[in-house]
């Protein structure tokens, strides 16, 4: 019953607010990549220099037959173990994530999910490079015998 009564009241509030309450159902069924290709992309490309930032999107393509809702946590978790496994640097995958999570977040603003599932998904700690005095000594040493 109660239930019930909150989808009446979003319904109501849907209307009140001037909008179809049809339209946000049909959201439900909206794939990844009909979302990423016919929504994302002009937006992105409207509000950036250029779409280079897309490219770390490629990977989730994967993806591109699920509905937008079917993407969650545990779905994307799972996604970066394979990837670790596979020998994908954590640091290319936290790519990966931040714009999953951005396109994501735009799915949220735009209505089309109700929560951003992967909101509390953290990044992969990144191992940093070795930049100490010594390896940044031996290439000075290295470039100065070559005159």
């Amino acid at each position: 019953m109660e239930r019930a009564r909150g989808e009446a009241e979003r319904i109501y509030n849907e209307l009140k607010d001037g909008n179809d309450p049809a339209a946000m159902n049909q959201s439900d069924g909206i794939l990844f990549a009909s979302f990423l290709d016919d929504t994302y992309r002009p937006h992105y490309t409207a509000h950036h220099r250029n779409d280079k930032g897309l490219a770390n999107l490629k990977p989730l393509r994967i993806w591109d037959k699920k509905p937008l809702s079917d993407i969650n946590a545990a779905l994307v978790k799972s996604w970066r173990t394979n990837r670790l496994t596979g020998g994908t640097k954590a640091a290319m995958i936290n790519r990966n994530l931040a714009a999953s999570k951005a396109e994501i977040a735009f799915a949220v603003d735009e209505g089309l999910l109700a929560h951003h599932p992967l909101a509390r998904l953290s990044r992969l700690p990144v191992e940093k490079e070795n930049r100490s005095a010594t390896s940044i000594q031996t290439k000075k040493s290295v470039s100065e015998t070559r005159w």
